[in-house]
């Protein structure tokens, strides 16, 4: 026999909002990503307001129905619509999983991913067997114990750090891992060095490079210059880059530096476009 729907009431609906919440934020992550770094630099009273903010946008919608709820009738009316909706909004989130299956694989090692795949497989058999019993085709709560189980174990083992990937990868082309060392190095011997701070989660930093810093007119520019190019991977928390930032007083990537032979050092904005980069490589070529 099918389950029946629960009662309505406000636990159920503060525990919907908790939900909501918990799903939706990771698809906010980009645009909320700079409000949360800045909220975690500042006094308790600013991220509170922050945080606050960040609730009341989520529920605005749910509260301006309770005001007004004959705004009810604007609403598409359900239908046969949802399926092929529901089945739409699918590839966005599969695109989703390939992104964080990539992200994570520039963070454990072959063994982690192994473990995450073995994780993934027994949540999609709890999630089955769930469902199963929700709709009334029975029970078997010893094998969800079991993927629990698993799923807990996998979890716990890739948060322990042992299958972390150890150091910075090698260069990419014309770009050297970052290090301070290298910063004074370049600098001595009369070049200029552009440093950019990472990490493979960043979609900022991933965009940034496929518009501008990977660009040929940008690379030829470097080329040019004589700047030595420089990157630091933020994306396991490195604590020299965590320094770095904290020193141009960020929380987080991304972060564009160039050291000019002169001792200065211009910090670029978050959003680079090749126009952007072009001038600040070489400010005299602008000038009158």
């Amino acid at each position: 026999m099918i389950r029946t729907v629960p009662a309505p009431g406000p636990w159920r609906s503060f525990f919907t909002g908790v939900l909501t919440v918990i799903v939706a934020s990771p698809c906010t992550a980009p645009l909320m990503g700079a409000a949360l770094g800045y909220a975690v630099t500042q006094p308790a009273l600013i991220a509170l307001l922050i945080f606050l903010s960040l609730g009341i946008g989520m529920a605005l919608p749910w509260l301006i129905l309770c005001l007004w709820p004959a705004w009810i009738k604007h609403l598409p009316r359900p239908g046969r619509w949802m399926n092929t909706f529901k089945k739409v909004m699918a590839l966005p989130i599969l695109c989703t999983v390939i992104w964080l299956g990539w992200v994570l694989s520039k963070q454990v090692t072959l063994n982690g991913m192994l473990l995450m795949g073995c994780a993934i497989g027994a949540m999609a058999i709890f999630l089955w067997l769930l469902g199963r019993e929700q709709w009334g085709r029975g029970k078997n709560r010893s094998l969800m114990g079991v993927m629990l189980v698993v799923i807990t174990s996998c979890v716990v083992l890739i948060g322990s750090g042992n299958f972390d990937r150890r150091g910075s990868v090698a260069g990419e082309g014309n770009w050297k891992v970052w290090s301070q060392e290298a910063v004074i190095q370049s600098l001595s011997e009369g070049r200029p060095v552009f440093v950019d701070l990472t990490a493979a989660w960043c979609m900022t930093c991933q965009a940034n490079k496929l518009s501008t810093l990977n660009r040929e007119e940008v690379q030829t520019r470097f080329k040019t210059l004589n700047y030595t190019l420089l990157y630091g991977d933020w994306t396991n928390r490195d604590p020299a880059i965590t320094e770095l930032l904290a020193d141009f007083g960020r929380s987080g990537v991304p972060l564009y530096l160039i050291y000019r032979t002169d001792g200065s050092v211009d910090v670029l904005p978050e959003l680079l476009t090749p126009g952007i980069l072009l001038e600040a490589l070489d400010p005299s070529a602008s000038e009158p």
